[in-house]
């Protein structure tokens, strides 16, 4: 285990690990709604068990600390498996309340799933101390990493299958898990306000499955506000105070990984220009509609209605499925925009899950 100053470097191996667990239990899945093969050649299943055996080897050979399968894990602070920590610093003076209120945010989400019964929803945290370096004392966040982001193991899938698209049920797979990490942090009266595909994380299966979403990086998360307005929360880019933001920002982000519309170019420039109103404007008392414009063009990009939208998700749809799917997912995201305002009680996620669930098993 080793301590990495940037989040996002991961060792090849945990991706091949991850990506490779994931490839064998979409074929679980696929066999399990009776699609197996009437035969299975011999030398072919050997062939498969030799190629995950090589990369068995490969991964240790190549990082000899990994962990083999048959080796007992490795257990963290909270019973997860923990491949390596993860060091947030302040940078500067400025950045040292967010450190903190990073530090207190992860530690009331975790205690409220502690309390609830429920696996660890966001990574745990090891220190949060001052630190001199050559700037002065800084604040420094040491967090347990576990294996990869939904960035990553994209990526990394795409590579081992040259599919540029993760599968449909395994992206309803990972939506079920974000909105129980979603349900967990709105009970804690948390509003994370950050969902992209770099922070959604998932701690393989030796930390209790590698499709279960842990949310990271809480900088820009606020307390759950009951008397804030219901019109200003739905404003694209303003500081929503409602669980509705995060569930509709969490539909958006992990279903767009299903067919991704957005080319790099377009999408770092569209982010940057965001990120830019974002700094410039951050400081002021009330919300600045500059960074709404910013906020709306990154969205108008991937499509200009929810109808266009989730017809692009499910383009890749067999054609006997496809119609149906786009229905019940623009019902779903039709409901979970009409949310009342303000706390909202379990069985609203339980519904929800319900509807993904439904959709998944189609």
């Amino acid at each position: 285990m080793g301590v990495h100053d940037d989040w996002r470097a991961l060792p090849l191996v945990h991706l091949k690990a991850i990506a490779n667990e994931l490839l064998s239990d979409i074929s679980w899945w696929w066999q399990s709604r009776g699609h197996r093969q009437a035969t299975t050649d011999p030398h072919e299943q050997d062939h498969r068990q030799e190629q995950q055996g090589d990369l068995g080897l490969e991964g240790r050979a190549a990082n000899p600390e990994s962990p083999s399968r048959s080796s007992p894990p490795k257990e963290g602070f909270d019973g997860a498996v923990c491949d390596m920590f993860v060091s947030k610093t302040a940078h500067d003076a400025d950045y040292e309340d967010e450190i903190v209120d990073e530090h207190q945010a992860k530690a009331a989400v975790h205690a409220q799933g502690k309390r609830d019964g429920k696996q660890p929803c966001v990574p745990t945290t090891l220190l949060c101390l001052d630190v001199e370096t050559a700037a002065g004392t800084r604040k420094v966040l040491e967090l347990s990493k576990l294996q990869s982001t939904l960035s990553q193991l994209m990526g990394e899938y795409r590579r081992l299958t040259n599919n540029p698209h993760l599968p449909f049920v395994a992206v309803m797979e990972v939506l079920t898990s974000t909105f129980d990490a979603l349900e967990t942090c709105h009970r804690a009266h948390l509003i994370h306000r950050d969902f992209n595909l770099t922070n959604i994380m998932f701690p393989g299966r030796r930390g209790g499955g590698r499709l279960r979403a842990m949310l990271i990086d809480w900088t820009r998360s606020i307390i759950l506000e009951m008397a804030h307005r219901q019109t200003d929360a739905r404003l694209v880019g303003t500081k929503g105070r409602h669980g509705q933001c995060d569930m509709v920002a969490a539909l958006r982000c992990v279903l767009s990984v299903a067919r991704p519309t957005l080319t790099p170019v377009r999408a770092s420039s569209s982010v940057n220009e965001l990120t830019a109103a974002y700094e410039k404007y951050k400081d002021f008392d009330m919300d600045h509609r500059e960074i709404a414009r910013a906020a709306e063009k990154v969205i108008g990009t991937r499509a200009a209605t929810h109808t266009e939208w989730i017809e692009v998700m499910t383009a890749a749809l067999p054609g006997s499925v496809r119609q149906e799917v786009r229905g019940r997912l623009l019902s779903l995201l039709k409901k979970v925009e009409k949310l009342p305002f303000g706390f909202l009680p379990p069985a609203v996620y339980r519904d929800v899950k319900g509807d993904i669930a439904t959709t998944k098993h189609m």
